[in-house]
């Protein structure tokens, strides 16, 4: 199979969570639409745990279509960014998922769903103003809670969870934050000259391609967890039989 054709076969897994998608949004509901002169806009305003899980899951989609189109045109380590975003976000749903699988909400949980609806839509002349930003959660809060979450089918390896979640955040950050390691990716020593323009033909092609089918995958078990969370029990059932499938399928294996 060539590297085209897995791409292919992971387009048609993002196609699956996006039909999903639809499907959890219209579960949670339409956002309201605020009048607002000079800056109208839609807002959720319940802080609700689900409903931001299935928010985050619109970027994760977004995220994921924008790295395949990318791919398609060699702008492979522009990928690494979305990839740490797309991370962060299945990180945060995790964190938030906690609370309603437990039943339970602790005081970080709490202030991330609240500061996560706030109405901070500001114009321009706001922002100036230099007004006191948002307390974020610490990422090792998040961490803390996939080990919680994700250590207990580790059991005999307490703490893996946290460290393989930190060596993901620096792998990306430096792409994120243009590391020399990421810059001399882009380097090519035949033409001595920088690949601004694309890298089709690179070696770290399919390294992206790869990678791009691992976060779909982890998008496929995401979005089939919140679907039960929704009692949307038949889409869950559909989603764990697209990430089988897309497990055993080329695009994934190889």
């Amino acid at each position: 199979m060539t590297e085209a054709e897995k791409t292919e076969l992971i387009k048609q897994a993002i196609q699956e969570l996006e039909v999903a998608l639809s499907r959890l949004v219209v579960k949670i509901g339409p956002p309201i639409y605020i009048a607002e002169a000079g800056k109208p806009r839609f807002r959720y305003t319940d802080p609700d745990p689900i409903k931001l899980m299935v928010l985050k899951t619109v970027r994760v989609v977004s995220g994921l279509n924008a790295a395949t189109v990318l791919l398609e045109a060699g702008y492979i380590i522009e990928m690494g960014v979305l990839f740490r975003t797309i991370d962060d976000y299945i990180d945060e749903i995790t964190f938030v998922g906690e609370t309603v699988e437990s039943g339970a909400t602790t005081t970080d949980q709490k202030r991330f769903i609240e500061a996560f609806f706030e109405d901070d839509t500001r114009t321009t002349t706001e922002l100036l103003q230099d007004q006191p930003r948002h307390h974020r959660v610490e990422r090792k809060k998040i961490h803390a809670s996939l080990e919680r979450v994700l250590g207990r089918y580790l059991p005999k390896t307490p703490g893996l969870v946290r460290r393989m979640s930190r060596a993901i955040d620096d792998v990306y950050s430096g792409v994120v934050h243009g590391s020399l390691t990421s810059i001399m990716e882009l380097y090519d020593g035949d033409q001595e000259r920088f690949r601004v323009s694309g890298m089709l033909g690179h070696r770290l092609m399919r390294v992206y391609r790869v990678e791009l089918a691992h976060y779909t995958h982890r998008a496929l078990n995401t979005l089939g967890i919140i679907a039960l969370f929704l009692g949307l029990v038949d889409l869950g059932d559909h989603l764990r039989d697209a990430r089988v499938a897309f497990e055993a399928s080329e695009a994934y294996q190889n």
